[in-house]
């Protein structure tokens, strides 16, 4: 009897000292493209909210991480620029919010659904620098993906000078989500 209370004590003792993780900061960045030459413009958003669960792994605390972005926050460096893309492409969205919730984490696979111009689609990207303190995601979509035709060539529309003609679709995302780790 004494044996099996020891192994109880000793078994909540190992739960109760297990670390856990929530995500708690993500940092997201884009690369939009202009030009034939295919050159890159790089931004942020200023406005997110982050909402995920704690959990017992890193794995577990990643699934059902919600960020939902305010698509009008964005900020490229170059006041002019984040005004015309606000006016030529974000106000065409039928929604002014873009939802980023992951979905799944395969080894160096994370699928992430998101969700803009009231349409998802799930997107699976990789995952590098795993630890317990952050992982880094990186990937692509395509706005065409997401009914933004319209956006798309009204942006191409106000910027065809500077864009030499060519606004490409295809949008390279990086985002870096931090954990907070504690033991109980």
């Amino acid at each position: 009897m004494k044996r099996v209370i020891m192994l109880l004590m000793l078994s909540a003792a190992t739960l109760f000292a297990a670390d856990r993780f929530m995500v708690t900061t993500v940092e997201v960045e884009w690369q939009a493209f202009k030009t034939p030459k295919k050159v890159p413009v790089k931004g942020t958003f200023t406005k997110a909210k982050l909402s995920s669960k704690d959990a017992s792994t890193v794995e577990k605390a990643l699934v059902g991480a919600l960020l939902r972005i305010d698509s009008k926050s964005v900020a490229s460096g170059n006041e002019g620029r984040d005004a015309k893309l606000v006016k030529f492409f974000f106000d065409l969205f039928k929604y002014p919010l873009i939802d980023a919730k992951i979905t799944a984490v395969k080894g160096k696979k994370v699928t992430v659904a998101f969700s803009m111009n009231g349409v998802t689609k799930k997107v699976v990207m990789k995952a590098d620098k795993i630890s317990v303190e952050g992982i880094v995601l990186t990937g692509s979509i395509d706005m065409l993906d997401f009914g933004l035709g319209k956006a798309l060539k009204s942006i191409n529309q106000a910027c065809f000078d500077l864009h030499k003609g060519k606004t490409w679709s295809d949008v390279s995302l990086k985002a870096v989500l931090g954990f907070d780790r504690q033991s109980h």
